[in-house]
């Protein structure tokens, strides 16, 4: 997945909040808003969250970032 510079999306853009998600930040970075606590992740950082508790993504960097997107039902 590439994020645009500037790209922000939130809970409500997202058509299903019922799974788990990995993502690994191949080049980059992003900003993950989840249970109330905000993330930033750099290249080689990776996160595990469900869409449930997420508020929100975006990327605060000035290139695009490029992600390894993983999805998963919740609770599998």
């Amino acid at each position: 997945v590439t994020l645009k510079p500037g790209c922000d999306y939130s809970k409500e853009e997202f058509l299903f909040v019922d799974r788990d998600e990995f993502v690994y930040v191949l080049e980059g970075e992003l900003d993950i808003d989840s249970g109330g606590k905000g993330y930033h992740l750099e290249q080689g950082d990776a996160a595990y969250f469900s869409l449930h508790d997420m508020e929100g993504i975006r990327n605060p960097g000035e290139t695009p970032a490029q992600l390894l997107w993983m999805v998963s039902p919740s609770g599998a």
